[in-house]
């Protein structure tokens, strides 16, 4: 994936400056590429030169024109020539990548401002440019976040009995954010949305904790370190609607849809001994949530360490949770199956806490 981005970048920057000297030919100028400097991508390296196919300096008598390419890495080489079969703007490109031939007629490189094309391509300022990150590849003319062997979710549903231990435990340093959709409040106990604590007792009386639960009201309660969860400081939910969960225990936030709410409890440092749980609270004697999850990051002293996409495993339609920062799938712990959303595109992708 990342050699067919880094091959993309180097077909697209050629195209920008066949651009330019297309234009200067079409207007009866000298030919040049002031507008460019030598440019090194790490994995090849731009002269800012202009030649023909045999390498000789180019002259406006000539029917093509080339650019010349330096310490192009093979794999990308290998990419950019499968990319170069596909284009009628270039009309070649050499065995080892080091000279990309265009014709001058490049009506095909022209693009309608803001539009878009099967590539996850968008056109931005004549030139057709990616609207995916370095990070993500191009599926179905949709950005998505997991690798070729995985497709990606809207959401991963559960039904009550399934839940996914994201093998980290709590710390002072925590930040969570669950973008979430309750589908039942029926439960003994409450629900357990996300966490873990140490010490089980009473629904009121769990302690050492870092939690997210709701009651069979659908009013959502927070509970972080020590004290006492109220479900009742927290807003009441509605059944099939999706909001956005944040729980930062550095910044002694709670929020709701960016809506803060006093959970009752002191920020002092959650369990450090046991993984928390998704759909479910490691160490409570809450039932396991019945919602779709659409995604959840999770960050430890404003370094992001899990960020869950729903995904299914195509070699054996497994569902789960991808995350991308350590590239692990993630899978049910508990009984029955999840429900798998509809296959869809990219989700936020926000590295930031």
């Amino acid at each position: 994936a990342m050699d067919k981005h880094r091959a993309n970048t180097l077909i697209q920057e050629a195209q920008k400056r066949a651009v330019v000297v297309a234009g200067q030919i079409g207007f009866g100028q000298l030919v040049h590429l002031n507008d460019f400097h030598q440019n090194d991508f790490g994995y090849g390296t731009f002269d800012s030169g202009i030649y023909t196919p045999n390498g000789a300096s180019w002259s406006n008598a000539g029917p093509q024109f080339a650019f010349k390419i330096m310490n192009a890495d093979v794999k990308v080489c290998t990419q950019m020539k499968n990319m170069v079969e596909s284009s009628e703007a270039i009309c070649t490109i050499s065995e080892d990548c080091s000279l990309i031939v265009f014709n001058n007629d490049l009506s095909s490189c022209v693009c309608t401002e803001n539009e878009t094309n099967e590539n996850c391509q968008k056109c931005i300022a004549g030139i057709w440019t990616n609207i995916c990150t370095a990070e993500q590849r191009c599926s179905n003319n949709t950005c998505v976040d997991v690798p070729e062997d995985y497709t990606q979710l809207e959401y991963l549903e559960s039904t009550g009995t399934q839940y996914i231990d994201t093998l980290y435990s709590t710390g002072a340093g925590i930040k969570a954010e669950l973008i979430l959709e309750p589908l039942s409040n029926t439960a003994s106990t409450a629900l357990g949305v996300f966490g873990s604590n140490v010490t089980s007792g009473s629904a009121n009386t769990e302690t050492n904790r870092c939690q997210i639960i709701l009651n069979s009201s659908l009013q959502m309660g927070f509970g972080i370190g020590n004290g006492y969860l109220s479900a009742s400081k927290g807003p009441q939910l509605s059944l099939g609607n999706r909001y956005t969960v944040v729980v930062d225990v550095q910044q002694k936030i709670t929020s709701v849809d960016g809506v803060s709410y006093n959970p009752n409890v002191e920020y002092t440092n959650p369990s450090q001994s046991k993984n928390i749980y998704l759909f479910w609270i490691n160490g409570s004697i809450r039932d396991m949530t019945n919602m779709k999850l659409y995604a959840c990051r999770i960050w430890d002293n404003n370094v992001l360490i899990r960020n869950f996409i729903p995904a299914k495993r195509n070699s054996d339609n497994e569902l789960g949770m991808y995350d991308v920062v350590n590239k692990e799938f993630y899978v049910n712990q508990g009984s029955g199956d999840f429900i798998a959303g509809p296959e869809i595109g990219t989700l936020p992708n926000n590295n930031s806490p």
